[in-house]
């Protein structure tokens, strides 16, 4: 099988954390199947072949390479290229809220489109969309955060944040609010990490280096998440922190999706998206170290055992197998349930 893989990755989403799904999550195809990149960063890819330089546009890449299917990962690349019929075409959105925009719409119609995959779990979305819809979470990149142990003996006993916390005034959405104000009181409680590396970017204090932060992750005994979590959805951090060994600091996520990935027994700590409960929760699991420990090991024995990119990969391989063969993909290898 012949895959050709285009994505929106500028400078700034090849160097920072994106990479891991943009990039290596992807890449993990081309050691099961011929692998074409088109993109301007397409050397970042150990298992492709990159493209990009040899053609004007995708169409010619399609005349020429003639791969049996089209998989693109953020569909707002394709709305400027001309309508791609002779092959299949699978569009794939990171971001939790664009399967509702025009632009997929748009793509949808446009392009000889077999099906989408989320990363969100949304089961509306295949009516609305009129094509199938295939559930794939994110996952902790294996060759960066895995560890098969969990030793909080010499971690510093806070709770650490990594990612953009924007001000008031440049980060309105609710999901900042939420963040900025779960730091404030876990800061405001002497309980939030007291000496963050130095910023990669001066946007966030907390944004370092995409190099330092598996290292970093794996330093603190509690970390916490809150991005998309709004959403009741896991985001990708989640899944970074449980592969790290540390203990994960959320927001809930919708019941379905906590009972299909982990299970009656979720392996975190939640707190309200008031952030009320926050210090009692925060404290409550820095200082039972059984308890946290337990904790991580429960989270780690689940991650390592169904969301690596490795799992997730093999699950993207199939769906990509079966729309080939014109048959739905059934089996959802990271289900709990």
């Amino acid at each position: 099988m012949k895959i050709l893989y285009v994505t929106l990755i500028n400078k700034e989403n090849a160097l920072a954390r994106n990479r891991h799904q943009l990039i290596h999550f992807v890449d993990k195809l081309g050691r099961m199947t011929d692998l074409y990149v088109y993109n301007r960063y397409g050397d970042m890819f150990q298992n492709a072949t990159n493209i990009y330089n040899h053609y004007t546009q995708i169409k010619d890449a399609i005349d020429d390479i003639k791969p049996d299917i089209l998989f693109c990962y953020r569909s707002k690349r394709m709305l400027n290229e001309p309508p791609i019929k002779d092959i299949p075409v699978i569009f794939m959105e990171q971001e939790y809220p664009l399967w509702r925009t025009p632009d997929l719409i748009e793509n949808i119609q446009k392009h000889n489109t077999k099906a989408v995959i989320l990363t969100g779990w949304f089961p509306e979305a295949e009516k609305a969309l009129g094509v199938p819809v295939y559930w794939l979470p994110f996952s902790a990149n294996e060759d960066y955060f895995y560890t098969d142990r969990v030793d909080h003996s010499t971690r510093k006993k806070e709770v650490c944040f990594f990612g953009v916390a924007p001000s008031n005034r440049i980060g309105g959405t609710y999901a900042y609010r939420v963040r900025r104000k779960a730091m404030k009181y876990l800061s405001t409680n002497g309980l939030m990490q007291k000496d963050p590396p130095a910023p990669e970017q001066k946007k966030s204090k907390w944004l370092i280096h995409p190099e330092q932060y598996p290292l970093e992750l794996k330093t603190y005994c509690v970390a916490l998440a809150c991005a998309f979590n709004t959403l009741g959805q896991v985001p990708l951090k989640s899944f970074e922190i449980m592969a790290s060994g540390t203990a994960l600091l959320t927001q809930p996520y919708k019941p379905e999706i906590t009972r299909r990935l982990f299970g009656d027994d979720p392996p975190y700590m939640t707190y309200k998206k008031d952030c009320t409960d926050i210090v009692y929760n925060a404290q409550r699991i820095l200082e039972w170290d059984e308890y946290r420990v337990d904790m991580c090991k429960h989270a780690l024995h689940l991650v390592n055992t169904r969301h690596l990119h490795k799992h997730r990969v093999l699950e993207l391989y199939e769906i990509l197998t079966a729309v080939l063969e014109n048959r739905r993909h059934q089996s959802q290898l990271f289900l709990y349930i």
